[in-house]
């Protein structure tokens, strides 16, 4: 959401029955409150209607960072840190460095965005997104989806463009009979491949996956999901007049 805002912070009229994601907030308990009345004392002459998500998510990661300082020196154990700078060389910058972020996997924090934890391979174990609706210049939360659970759940009553609560004429109910050629990169926690014997769909999960499933029971198409051989989203090449990557297997 707060891409678009501008410079007074409210979204543009047109722009009502937007749809966007962000990471969940947890804005119902003291920490929030705590960091949002600093807030206001710092900057008093531009209180927000709410923080950032990802200003909160930033939050999160310094305490994540904290807590795993403090279980280190707890244990006595020494850190060796130095002047760093882009053009340093020396492999030996932060000579626990590995040690340090192998034990963050361990810590277990309840910030202002939920709980913060990882699973072994360093990803985190609980991600959440809400999925917001733009009304009447508010961004509304209109359902949750959870990794966890890889769970997705609408609630409440969206609005479409044009101020309008019924899904637009333009928009067709039903695309039975179609297919879709879906490119996909994992990037978690949108799409994860899945690990061991997997086939077609079930080798994929994550937020976009379960995102384009509900899609296709609701509306009756079909899709396939093709990865690019060079591993690349897609960019165009001037002197070749090509696309490589996503772009250049849908095209």
């Amino acid at each position: 959401p707060a891409v678009i805002n501008t410079k007074n912070g409210a979204p543009p009229p047109y722009l009502n029955g937007l749809f966007g994601t962000r990471p969940a907030l947890n804005l119902i308990n003291t920490l929030y409150n705590r960091v949002y009345m600093r807030f206001q004392q710092r900057f008093p002459y531009h209180p927000p209607h709410e923080l950032d998500s990802y200003t909160l998510t930033i939050y999160d990661t310094v305490q994540v960072f904290g807590e795993r300082l403090l279980l280190y020196f707890a244990k006595n154990d020494y850190m060796d840190v130095r002047s760093m700078f882009c053009q340093y060389t020396n492999n030996q910058i932060f000579r626990n460095g590995t040690t340090y972020f192998t034990a963050l996997r361990s810590v277990q924090v309840y910030g202002l965005t939920g709980f913060n934890g990882f699973e072994e391979s360093g990803w985190p174990s609980k991600v959440e997104y809400d999925i917001l609706n733009l009304q009447h210049g508010v961004f509304i939360e209109v359902g949750k989806w959870r990794k966890a659970r890889n769970d997705l759940r609408m609630f409440g009553k969206p609005i479409f463009f044009e101020h309008t609560v019924q899904i637009p004429k333009a928009i067709p109910e039903s695309l039975l009979g179609t297919h879709f050629i879906c490119g996909i990169l994992e990037s978690e926690p949108f799409v994860m491949e899945t690990k061991g014997p997997c086939s077609h769909h079930g080798c994929y999960r994550g937020y976009m996956i379960d995102l384009i499933q509900t899609l296709s029971e609701d509306l009756n198409f079909t899709y396939d999901f093709i990865q690019p051989l060079d591993g690349k989203w897609g960019s165009f090449n001037r002197s070749t007049g090509s696309w490589n990557g996503i772009v250049s297997d849908l095209i």
